[in-house]
């Protein structure tokens, strides 16, 4: 009885309260949860989701016309006209927003209707009717193939008269042209550049080379500068700077692209690998170091055809050799810029190429060129037309009698016609078929075969002008550099390489010397601070005195010691080895030329914005260089030189005339 009424009391409590039981259980989980707050937050797994779905912070890279050396656009004239365009990406890059973009400018006169198209790898992309307007080219660019190093862009331009006129050489066609800003752009993960291959084959037109902050070792000078030559010849502008006493691990922008200095002094880079080449990482950005025991080899590796053998994040390179073997008798037109040399021609083909003296090996110069040319067929039986230009020049003009039929034309080349760039021009010219234009113009294939070439005769002269200073660099060139430059390079470093561009086709044998007033033995480009050798021979005494560029009539042109900020290059011989002498003309520090394009002449004077005056010494008669203060005996004299000249003709004249008359005379008296 007294256990029944235990139970029932205790479930008439619980039913009384029952709110009691469930309000702890409640309770102690916002207990909990109240103690884990100041811990971990619960919103943890969001933004743990958050950052696995965050984008790339992506690099964007583009490469332009001129870039690929149509430095003034591609363009084309008269009724068609094709070519193919091979813009480089990095293979094995995944890259995105792969476009082409660019400006058409064409100027099509009534009553020609022109059309233009162009296509991606072989994919006709767009199409359009010409005026005289300037149309804009946006397209987007599909990449199927990955590990495909280039884009393929063709352009083919085509014009008619209305359909009752017919094609007339007497009236004057339209043009199109594709402007040299016209750029291939896309863009790239910097995570996705894992070797120093891909490394170099992003890098941007414009390249900065970090320098150590410490004294530059006389092989790292030497790397910097073959470095620095051999990305201008593959179009890229190259700037130098110094790197900082800490160098930033993080930074919100690339620190630069190449840095050359010891390893101490990256240690704060990521990088993978032991070599003389390494990639690193600057924050997100990709850079390619070369640090302790990298030379000339370490850099002409990186920057040739070699580097596609770089796939990995280091590398120590022993040596670096040319990957092709030239003729020694002949520069063939495919390294000219030829290519694959055909061309469907309507009525009007025309090859352009050109011919830098650099090409030109040691002891040798061109003397004339082989033409050898395969017109094709042609719609009419009239013969067609050869044209051979240099420089502007029209140097042979042969009708092509035979047809179709590949022949070879020899053209001379006249002396004192080449200089540092020359541009060769063969052009073929077919009569289109006349009538009352029922048929549309049909294209037949014309090549320039491969055989062509300029051929080069032995010659051991002395270089009379800057520009055939490219023949003597061929074998490689001695760069002597005052100590001081090492301890602050860049400005000395940016000068050699600016005035080696265009006189040094390759930087194999390319040696950096400490000046130690030696005689060179090889040839040489002897850098501002430099002693000038003993026994050397200058155009221009420039510690003799002040000097000063007048004309015939004593007027002022230049006054070059009394200008700051001048600089004077001279060509020179040491002994039998030719070279180039930079000097500074007047005060100031040594300027560093926008460019220094040195061609004719033996002397030049350049400052910051570029070249000033380049003149010939022994040739010039309207320009002269007076050194020191000019006697007005000697001003007399070369005043009137000509004169002077004509009368000793004539008084040596009336002295022999008089001899020989005394000796008739004295043979025509009669003998006693």
């Amino acid at each position: 009885m007294k256990t029944m009424l235990q139970t029932v009391l205790l479930t008439t409590v619980a039913m009384a309260f029952p709110l009691a039981g469930n309000a702890a259980p409640a309770r102690k989980p916002a207990a909990t949860a109240a103690k884990s707050k100041p811990e971990a937050p619960p919103a943890a797994p969001v933004a743990a989701s958050t950052l696995s779905t965050k984008q790339p912070r992506l690099l964007e890279r583009e490469v332009t016309l001129a870039e690929l050396g149509f430095a003034d656009g591609l363009s084309f004239n008269g009724f068609s006209g094709q070519r193919d365009l091979f813009f480089p990406v990095p293979a094995g890059v995944p890259v995105s927003s792969l476009r082409l973009s660019g400006v058409l400018d064409s100027a099509i006169p009534d009553p020609i209707r022109a059309s233009a198209q162009i296509a991606i790898d072989n994919r006709p992309r767009w199409s359009g009717v010409l005026g005289t307007a300037v149309v804009p080219v946006a397209l987007e660019v599909a990449r199927g193939d990955q590990t495909q190093d280039y884009v393929r862009v063709g352009f083919r331009y085509g014009a008619a008269w209305t359909d009752d006129r017919c094609a007339d050489q007497r009236l004057p066609g339209g043009y199109v042209t594709l402007a040299p800003e016209t750029a291939l752009l896309y863009s790239y993960d910097p995570a996705a550049i894992t070797s120093l291959r891909t490394a170099m084959a992003v890098l941007p037109r414009h390249v900065r080379i970090a320098l150590s902050a410490a004294p530059l070792s006389r092989d790292h000078y030497e790397a910097a500068l073959v470095l620095a030559a051999e990305l201008g010849r593959q179009g890229h502008k190259v700037s130098f700077l110094r790197l900082p006493a800490t160098v930033p691990v993080e930074p919100e922008q690339a620190l630069a692209e190449i840095v050359i200095a010891p390893a101490a002094e990256l240690a704060a880079l990521k990088g993978d690998g032991q070599g003389t080449a390494r990639l690193l990482r600057n924050g997100r950005f990709p850079l390619v170091a070369l640090t302790d025991g990298a030379n000339a080899q370490t850099a002409l590796y990186l920057s040739s055809d070699w580097q596609a053998l770089a796939g990995g994040p280091a590398v120590t390179p022993r040596a670096s050799r040319p990957v092709m073997q030239t003729d020694s008798d002949a520069i063939a037109f495919a390294r000219l810029g030829l290519g694959q040399g055909v061309q469907e021609v309507v009525d009007r083909g025309e090859w352009q190429l050109r011919l830098d003296y650099a090409m030109v090996p040691k002891d040798m110069r061109p003397a004339a060129l082989r033409i050898e040319l395969a017109p094709g067929a042609a719609m009419t039986s009239q013969p067609q037309l050869a044209h051979i230009f240099v420089n502007d020049l029209l140097l042979r003009s042969v009708t092509l009698e035979g047809g179709a039929q590949a022949r070879t034309l020899k053209v001379p080349l006249p002396d004192g016609l080449l200089g540092r760039s020359n541009a060769v021009r063969v052009v073929l010219q077919r009569q289109p078929a006349a009538g009352n234009c029922k048929d549309a113009p049909l294209a037949s294939p014309a090549q320039l075969l491969p055989g062509s070439a300029v051929e080069l005769v032995a010659d051991k002269s002395e270089p009379a002008d800057f520009f055939a200073l490219g023949s003597a660099f061929a074998d490689g060139v001695t760069v002597v550099v005052p100590p001081a430059a090492l301890a602050d390079p860049a400005a000395s470093l940016a000068l050699a390489a600016k005035a080696l561009s265009g006189l040094s086709h390759n930087s194999q044998g390319l040696q950096v010397v400490l000046d130690d007033g030696k005689v060179p033995t090889r040839p040489f480009l002897l850098l501002p601070g430099a002693k000038l050798p003993a026994g050397i021979s200058l155009p221009v005494a420039m510690e003799e005195g002040s000097v000063k560029v007048v004309d015939r009539q004593k007027r002022l042109l230049l006054d070059v010691s009394g200008t700051p900020g001048l600089l004077v290059a001279q060509l020179a011989t040491v002994g039998d080895q030719p070279g180039l002498i930079l000097q500074s003309g007047g005060s100031g520090p040594i300027p560093v030329p926008a460019a220094l394009a040195l061609d004719r002449g033996n002397v030049a004077f350049a400052d910051a914005t570029g070249l000033l005056m380049s003149l010939d010494t022994l040739r010039e008669r309207a320009v002269r260089v007076e050194v020191g203060e000019a006697s007005a005996w000697a001003d007399w004299v070369d005043r009137f030189r000509i004169l002077l000249v004509a009368g000793v003709w004539v008084a040596l004249t009336a002295a022999l005339a008089g001899v020989a008359a005394r000796w008739y005379r004295s043979r025509s008296k009669p003998k006693v």
